[in-house]
């Protein structure tokens, strides 16, 4: 809002209304943290290779573990980005521990 006061401004004071560096006051109400991967592009290019790997006929099986926080979600949803580009489908799964001696199986299924 203040870009438009500031050009309201400006226009009625007889000046270029758009003289001035658009943005300079804009502050987001929101803390976003940005969903981009930095430092793993070994791993990245690795999943890529399962992938490419699997589109010649091989059979992949992969896991990604990791402590919590380091940024096992947003390397896969780079992977996801990246198969999107070739026009294939990605399914990822997300498969949470359960403090038990119970074993867990987790699917996916990809059309």
């Amino acid at each position: 809002m203040s870009d438009l006061e500031k050009a309201k401004e400006n226009f009625l004071n007889g000046s270029n209304p758009t003289g001035f560096q658009l943005a300079e006051t804009d502050v987001s109400r929101l803390f976003q943290i940005p969903q981009r991967l930095y430092g793993r592009a070994q791993e990245l290019l690795k999943l890529e290779t399962y992938f490419e790997n699997t589109t010649n006929g091989a059979v992949e099986f992969c896991l990604v573990s990791g402590y919590s926080g380091v940024g096992k979600s947003v390397l896969v949803q780079e992977l996801g980005r990246s198969i999107a580009k070739k026009t294939w489908v990605f399914n990822p799964r997300k498969i949470r521990s359960i403090p038990s001696k119970r074993s867990i199986c987790g699917h996916c299924k990809c059309f």
